[in-house]
């Protein structure tokens, strides 16, 4: 493997991840990719994709929006994501969902952005992979005209030569994409 090719994508991937989290603080890693995929059988690029993207869940007073972030990414659960447990699994992506849906909104589009870039870059089992993805995807309640504009995103980020600027972003995207992806 190419170090500095690595290297390169891993810097794109840190450059993608604070553009589009606005300032907020990073968490150590994306576990919610894990949700998805394995990440013992990623490959390099993949794996720097769950280390070094973020997603914000953000507490608000009088409602459970930090159960996801304070329940699952704990230390302790964290080797449940490698057990293979499926139960553990199943309530994770319930708490996730829930989460997504009715406190933190935006991270689902990022969490369906970050698992396709992931498809991208490693496709060992990328149809069963795309099959989960479609299903958060109907979970998440994510449109098809969303889901086209995020494809589309990622199609330009690897279009561009260099430097990624999202303000600069030509096409017309839905409102809660543009928003999500930090895109005025």
């Amino acid at each position: 493997m190419n170090e500095i090719k690595l290297l390169k994508f891993e810097t794109m991937v840190e450059d993608v991840d604070k553009k589009i989290k606005s300032g907020q603080s990073h968490e150590s890693m994306n576990i919610a990719l894990k949700l998805i995929f394995d990440y013992d059988k990623c490959n390099e690029y993949a794996r720097k994709i769950i280390e070094k993207s973020s997603l914000f869940f953000e507490y608000r007073k009088g409602i459970d929006a930090r159960y996801w972030l304070n329940v699952y990414s704990a230390g302790e659960y964290m080797s449940k994501f490698h057990d293979y447990d499926d139960d553990f699994k199943i309530d994770a992506s319930k708490a996730f969902i829930y989460d997504c849906r009715n406190c933190n909104k935006c991270e689902k589009y990022k969490f369906i952005f970050w698992s396709l870039m992931i498809l991208t870059v490693d496709n060992f089992n990328a149809d069963e992979y795309l099959s989960t993805i479609c299903d958060f995807v109907a979970m998440l309640e994510i449109t098809t005209e969303e889901f086209k504009d995020i494809v589309s995103i990622i199609k330009w980020i690897y279009s561009e030569e260099g430097y990624f600027k999202l303000t600069e972003y030509p096409y017309d995207i839905s409102e809660n994409v543009k928003y999500a992806f930090n895109i005025h």
